[in-house]
């Protein structure tokens, strides 16, 4: 009865999720909420949102915010 360690990739629909409702709420496009975070600014922002740069953040369904945090 040892104790199991968690696979990080269980959480990651809930915290997809979060993601998701804060991307949902957003008014600017993919890259201006990238550019929110600490440290995403600039090239890495763009870097992190290439497949979504000018796509408003609330138009992305839970599979394209999964796919652009992995």
């Amino acid at each position: 009865m040892g104790s199991e360690m968690n696979d990080p990739e269980d959480s990651l629909p809930a915290i997809v999720n979060h993601v998701l409702q804060l991307f949902q709420s957003f008014s600017g496009s993919v890259r201006d909420l990238i550019t929110q975070f600490d440290g995403c600014t600039g090239r890495k922002a763009g870097i992190i949102a290439a497949n979504y740069t000018k796509t408003p953040a609330a138009e992305l369904g839970f599979n394209e915010t999964e796919g652009a945090f992995r």
